[in-house]
């Protein structure tokens, strides 16, 4: 599983390995509910196999916001809703007695409303619990004990391995093994092949959460999955980048109000490694430069990528570069012809 930072990079995470499940960067429910017309702004284009990831303390608030993902289509059955107990929000008030978000999670009916609302009226749909480990290691019988007695389906508990060994983890998913136990590691640089292999065949978790930890280089995140048949050097970056190059261009304006355009090319930065991710990162913004006045005209309408043309039957000659789409595929052009001048030179 692997946590998004953002709509974009999600979607870039999507075209790289499809069927890896993913968290949504995390929305506070309020936000949602104060502005629900800017809720499809907020979390993008729809994927599969990708849970929404909401935080609040309000079970009413909770409740509106995750009948709202499900009515706008957010809501994967297979994955349902997660929930944040770890935000930086609720760090601020972990010493006051009413509002810690510690004495929350060991609030047994808090915890139980909490699970509820973000169900809904059908108590097997799933939903996921993100726990800090450090607290939950405090007294483990108070905080994971309560998820078992849940009506329904029990939640699926993560647990943020933030400022601990990750290997802690292990004991709750000893000790509650019909649970199931996700092990985050986002606080790590790096996380390879072998640390998740170690997590599920020693500490017998049945998932382990990447995180961040695959941001400085996205397609490799196929090496640590190891999904099969592909490989991160079986990937065809310059395809990649086209594919989420007609994604960018319908993007931006999709919702409304328009991503910025600097928003919309960051995913695609750390696609290539080294020198040539250092060139295509100065190309991109180099045509940024180049194209920003038509990038910022207003009202500009983009029909549909041959992608989304071809899911509706509709003939994909249709569709008609934007500016987006064609600043990507000028850098990515350069990045071309500075390989094929770099091949001679070598010749």
């Amino acid at each position: 599983m692997r946590e998004a930072i953002d709509p974009h990079w999600r979607y870039l995470m999507w075209l790289i390995s499809p069927t890896t499940p993913q968290i949504m960067e995390t929305r506070a429910a309020r936000a949602l509910t104060d502005r629900p017309r800017s809720l499809q702004r907020y979390l993008g284009v729809v994927t599969p196999h990708t849970a929404p990831y909401v935080s609040g303390t309000d079970p009413c608030e909770l409740a509106t916001a995750a009948q709202m993902l499900h009515d706008t289509g957010y809501v994967a059955t297979a994955h349902g809703i997660a929930w944040n107990g770890v935000w930086p929000q609720y760090a601020r008030h972990k010493n006051r007695s009413n509002d810690g978000i510690t004495q929350r999670l060991a609030d047994h009916a808090w915890v139980r409303d909490v699970v509820a609302a973000l169900r809904g009226w059908n108590h097997h749909d799933p939903v996921t619990l993100v726990y800090p480990l450090a607290v939950v290691m405090n007294d483990p019988d108070k905080y994971v004990r309560p998820l078992s007695a849940v009506p329904g389906r029990p939640p699926r508990l993560i647990l943020d391995a933030r400022g601990l060994d990750p290997a802690d983890a292990w004991e709750i998913k000893q000790r509650w093994p019909n649970l199931e136990v996700d092990v985050d590691l986002s606080a790590l640089k790096r996380v390879t092949f072998n640390d998740v292999r170690r997590h599920a065949t020693e500490g017998r978790v049945d998932g382990v959460v990447l995180g961040r930890s695959v941001v400085a280089n996205p397609v490799g995140l196929l090496d640590v999955i190891r999904d099969p048949p592909c490989r991160a050097h079986d990937v065809n970056r310059d395809q990649l980048v086209l594919e989420y190059a007609y994604y960018a261009d319908v993007a931006q304006h999709m919702f409304g109000h328009p991503y910025a355009a600097t928003e919309l090319l960051m995913p695609l930065f750390p696609v290539f490694q080294h020198r040539e991710g250092t060139a295509f990162r100065r190309l991109l913004l180099d045509e940024l430069n180049r194209a920003r006045h038509a990038v910022a005209a207003p009202g500009i309408a983009h029909p549909s990528s041959p992608y989304y043309a071809a899911d509706r039957g509709a003939p994909t000659d249709e569709y008609t570069p934007g500016p987006m789409f064609r600043i990507i595929e000028a850098a990515l052009e350069r990045l071309q012809r500075m390989r094929r001048r770099e091949a001679r030179g070598r010749v």
